[in-house]
Parts: structure tokens; C-alpha cells; sequence
């Protein structure tokens, strides 16, 4: 769902720029452009209706417009829009997949009216539907866990010299107890990564802080899947101390972008360890003395912090009781005898 939602909100943005640029044609660019490739570098001409002459055919790029989806000889906003079409609503595949994969991938997605938008608009590079070359990484097992960390070589046997698709090499770990103390066992084992005993918040040594996904890595399937539960109404990750990275007992956005921070960023490793919970107690005010009051509050917790520390001091003034009657006469009567 969550992947379903990003491509949704790039192909809105999609249709909201072509929806402001307008319909004009200009062949020199601008808005609403429609641009033709260089036929001196592609040969293609089209008869008097705008339909090709020869039947076009992915084995010949000489017989299709790369870019040109809709097969009408020229590339335009109709392009883009036959490719959101195909891509969120189920409409019509292109006639010929290879025109409508525009940056080489070997895929037809919004990418490619990504592309093509760049293309028209923002002086983007020109559609080459040539595909560019596919990594095939191969990776040795992953080493054992040491200072909470494994880590794996791997290798791209096309030497393509780039690293879109490479696989992480590196993850963060923990070693699993050799004993099961509360813990029941499950039918898992360590050759494949799992845990040797059924996780538990209470026993930190059973989980991987950060693997909300319970797959013993931390990646960012982890982000996605707080990404859902925040903003989509997953489900709650199983368990919650493994979702509460940065340690301040809540789970929310913040958890996934610390993740994010960690696996892109270089930023901190995440760390479940909930926070010492501050448990103040204090005794009752003290009698209103030059219009002040006081008390003592101690943190039965220890945890060494003043973030939720009640006041101790506060301004006041002395009641003032009415004087009866009597009470005069009787001050009046000990002031005479002691006269």
C-alpha cells in the first residue's frame, strides 16, 4: 500500500504540472511542447495522417519514436498520460513496450512519465530506450555478529560499474541468547537469520532494535511498515519495543525517520532502551513563611534527571483569622496585669 501511495502522489504532481503548462504546441519547447527526436540520429517519417509508414517493431529502433507511446509520431503530454493511464489505471498497455521505456531501464512505470515530463519541461535529457546495463550481484554469507554488526562482500558479475540495485552489505545485530530463560522455542534457526527463541520486549537479547518486521535486519521495509501503521492504519508492529527506535516510548513518524537517518545518513544506530521514567514524590507545603512556601520532592526512580521535577517553591501570604470579641477583651485584661 505504502509504495501504492508514493507513486500516486508523483503521478498527481504528474497531472497537476501538465493540467497549469496548457495545450499549445511549440515545437522549440515550452509548454504543452511537443518535441521531436532528431531524425538524422532516428530515421523515422510518417505519412500525410501522422501514422508511421511501416509497421513498427522493438527489434528495429528505426521504425518508433523513442518516447512516442502513443505512436503518433511525436512526443507530447499524450505520452505522459497514456503511461499513467497504463500505470495506476489499468489502462492499455503501449503498443510497443520499448518506446515507452524511456530511461533504459527495461521497465514501463512512473518513472518513465517522469522522464518524459523532465524531457518537455525542464530541459531534461532526451528518451533513450536503449536498455543500460543490468547488475547481477552475487553476495557471500553474511560474517558472524560481531560489536553488532555483520557483514557481507558482494559483487556485480555484469561490471556495470554502478550500484542501483547493490544489496546491503552491512547490518546491524545481536547476538541471540544461548539460553531461553523465559522464552519458548521457535521453529526457526540461526542459518537463515531468525532469531533461535520467540521474541520478547522483556528480553533485549531476543530481537533486533529497529526490525519491526521481525526479519533480524533493519531496513527499510522497517520504515515503510511504521510509514503504514502511522499514516495508513496498518498493522501495529508486532512488537513495539522493536518499533521504538529512538527510546521515547512512543511509536510515530520519528521512529521511521530515525531509521531512515541510520540507514542513509550515517545517523545513529537505533536503540530500543525505554528511558528512565522520572517518579517524583513530595512532602506537603510548609507553612507560609515572609510569602514563601516550601516542600521537598525526591525521585523515587533515581534516574538523575530534572525533566518532570514539581516545583518546591511557591509565593503565598498568611491567612489573616478575624478577632472576636472576646479575644480582644482578653488581651486588653492580660496587658493591665502585666502592668
Amino acid at each position: 500500500m505504502l509504495n501504492i501511495n508514493k507513486i500516486l502522489i508523483i503521478a498527481i504532481s504528474l497531472l497537476f504540472l501538465l493540467s497549469v503548462t496548457g495545450c499549445t504546441q511549440d515545437s522549440t519547447g515550452g509548454a504543452g511542447a511537443i518535441k521531436k527526436l532528431d531524425t538524422s540520429a532516428t530515421t523515422v517519417s510518417v505519412n500525410d495522417d501522422g501514422t508511421p509508414p511501416v509497421i513498427p517493431t522493438c527489434s528495429d529502433p528505426n521504425t518508433y519514436l523513442c518516447g512516442d507511446v502513443t505512436l503518433d509520431g511525436t512526443i507530447n503530454n499524450a505520452d505522459i498520460e497514456y503511461i499513467i493511464d497504463y500505470v495506476f489505471s489499468g489502462g492499455t498497455a503501449p503498443t510497443l513496450m520499448c518506446a515507452a521505456n524511456v530511461n533504459g531501464d527495461e521497465m514501463v512505470n512512473v518513472s518513465d512519465a517522469t522522464y518524459i515530463t523532465n524531457y518537455l519541461y525542464q530541459n531534461g535529457p532526451a528518451p533513450n530506450c536503449v536498455s543500460v546495463c543490468q547488475e547481477n550481484w552475487v553476495c557471500s554469507d553474511w560474517s558472524e555478529c560481531t560489536s553488532g554488526t555483520q557483514t557481507r562482500t558482494c559483487t556485480d558479475t555484469s561490471g556495470c560499474g554502478t550500484n542501483n540495485d547493490k544489496p546491503e552489505s552491512t547490518k546491524i545485530c545481536q547476538t541471540v541468547s544461548d539460553t531461553p530463560g523465559d522464552f519458548e522455542p521457535a521453529n526457526t534457526n540461526l542459518d537463515d537469520s531468525t532469531p533461535s527463541y520467540l521474541p520478547n520486549c522483556e528480553n533485549p537479547t531476543s530481537y533486533v532494535c529497529g526490525d519491526v518486521t521481525l526479519d533480524a535486519i533493519v531496513n527499510v521495509d522497517d520504515a515503510e511498515y511504521l510509514i503504514d501503521y502511522v499514516f495508513n492504519s496498518g498493522p501495529a508492529p508486532i512488537l513495539s519495543c522493536t518499533a521504538n527506535v529512538n527510546g521515547d516510548e512512543q511509536i510515530n513518524v520519528s521512529d521511521a525517520t530515525y531509521i531512515v537517518n541510520y540507514l542513509y545518513q550515517n545517523g545513529p544506530a537505533p536503540n530500543c532502551l525505554q528511558t528512565c521514567k522520572e517518579n517524583w514524590e513530595c512532602s506537603d507545603w510548609t507553612a507560609c513563611v515572609n510569602g514563601t512556601q516550601t516542600r521537598t520532592c525526591a525521585d523515587s526512580s533515581s534516574c538523575g534527571t530534572l525533566n518532570t521535577n514539581p516545583c518546591i517553591k511557591r509565593m503565598c501570604q498568611a491567612s489573616v483569622l478575624p478577632v472576636t470579641e472576646q479575644e480582644i477583651r482578653d488581651t486588653m485584661l492580660q496587658t493591665a496585669s502585666s502592668n
